[in-house]
């Protein structure tokens, strides 16, 4: 995905506008704030 993304511009188009790449960015993003949290607000043990 990555490699398509710094390839030509119409292929970067496509595949940012595609319904695939926004539930990954979504469940990326949501995965990061889930960390961010538990790390801010929990303390795990070691």
């Amino acid at each position: 995905m990555i490699r398509a993304l710094q390839g030509t511009e119409e292929e970067s188009k496509r595949l940012f506008y595609s319904s695939y790449l926004i539930p990954v960015y979504y469940y990326l993003t949501l995965g990061d704030q889930m960390i961010a949290y538990i790390d801010n607000y929990f303390t795990l043990p070691d």
